[in-house]
């Protein structure tokens, strides 16, 4: 993902909680791989890269499901069409109790379609 208009120095740099996605990414698509040396920023997690694509720090490769309001809103572009998160798996763990709040359900249903459209 990227955000909408990047500085010339974002296009450069890619955002990264593993490289092998890069690697990845890069195969699926046939573009050329970049330098490793000197370039990208480690962040763990979807949300950490999300962030820093939309301000503006980099690329960053994201879990599309979670991205699709700021994709509408135009806060990020993608990069491409293709999907290399389809191995992906998401689990929740809540009390038995809270298992149908509105919050939880909320939860729930977003994981639940981002798993439909992805198959």
């Amino acid at each position: 993902m990227l955000e909408r208009d990047p500085a010339p120095d974002a296009l450069r740099t890619t955002l990264s909680a593993a490289k092998a996605q890069w690697s990845q990414w890069h195969e699926l698509t046939g573009q050329p791989a970049r330098s490793a040396s000197g370039s990208g920023l480690m962040l763990e997690g979807s949300v950490l890269l999300q962030g820093a694509a939309i301000a503006g720090l980099g690329i960053a490769l994201c879990r599309r499901c979670f991205l699709e309001r700021d994709l509408a809103e135009g806060r990020l572009v993608a990069l491409s069409d293709q999907a290399i998160d389809d191995d992906w798996c998401y689990f929740l763990r809540c009390q038995a109790d809270k298992r149908h709040l509105p919050e939880v359900e909320v939860v729930v249903t977003a994981l639940v379609d981002g798993s439909a459209e992805s198959q």
